[in-house]
């Protein structure tokens, strides 16, 4: 329960629960659709949960460009590569969700220009994959690293093991080979997130509804990935 609490007042937190309440309407609207049923409902909800998403981002652009900042203050302290694809990551962000609140005012009716709202979609949409693109980059990095950092304490627990070390002595290199384990997961969690996500965002370049761009695969794209989200804060807590 106090995960839970914690998680929601997250707003990432609650972004990611609408996020699956929106792909699992959609899923429910397919569904019926297939079955010869009304989805009036599931699309209103999905519609709504939509609208609700973009109102919880109203703003977020402002972390993005300030984490930007931070990483390109830290550049003498860590790798050229890991500054340029996180500043390149958060910048790209940022430009996504400055236009995604013009995108609210769309779906809220207050702004009604059909050739804007899709030129401003798209570059939206390009803003996103370039942030994925180097999201992925970094995970990949990172994923290496801590591949080799857990080979070199596994490594070291072997000797230790055969040098009958001190019990705390074995005790604390499990614990440090187990966070590294975690670290790895997550990372690993990140990354299949970015994938799928890229699948949806690609899709609103293309606007197509077959192939990569089969409602199905891309309602289910949504919802795995709101739940690697999820499943990714919950284990950071």
């Amino acid at each position: 329960m106090a995960k839970a609490v914690a998680l929601l007042a997250q707003r990432d937190g609650t972004d990611k629960v609408l996020k699956a309440g929106r792909y699992a309407a959609r899923l429910g609207a397919l569904r019926a659709q297939r079955m010869g049923l009304t989805a009036r409902r599931a699309r209103a909800l999905e519609k709504a949960l939509s609208l609700s998403r973009k109102a919880v981002r109203w703003g977020k652009f402002l972390g993005n460009a300030h984490r930007a900042a931070v990483i390109f203050e830290q550049r003498g302290s860590r790798p050229a590569l890991d500054v340029t694809l996180g500043v390149m990551e958060n910048l790209a962000l940022s430009v996504f969700y400055f236009l995604d609140q013009f995108q609210f005012l769309f779906k809220a009716g207050i702004a009604r220009d059909a050739r804007l709202r899709r030129r401003l979609e798209v570059a939206g949409a390009c803003a996103e994959l370039v942030s994925y693109a180097a999201a992925a980059a970094l995970a990949a990095l990172e994923l290496q690293r801590l591949k080799e950092e857990e080979a070199t304490l596994r490594d070291g627990l072997a000797g230790l093991a055969r040098g009958k070390a001190p019990p705390e002595e074995l005790a604390e290199q499990r614990r440090r080979l187990a966070r590294t384990r975690l670290q790895r997961a997550l990372v690993s969690l990140s990354l299949a997130q970015t994938l799928t996500d890229t699948l949806l965002t690609l899709n609103d370049i293309r606007q197509a509804d077959s192939g990569l761009g089969d409602p199905y695969l891309l309602a289910w794209c949504g919802l795995v990935s709101a739940f690697l989200g999820l499943l990714k804060m919950w284990r950071k807590l």
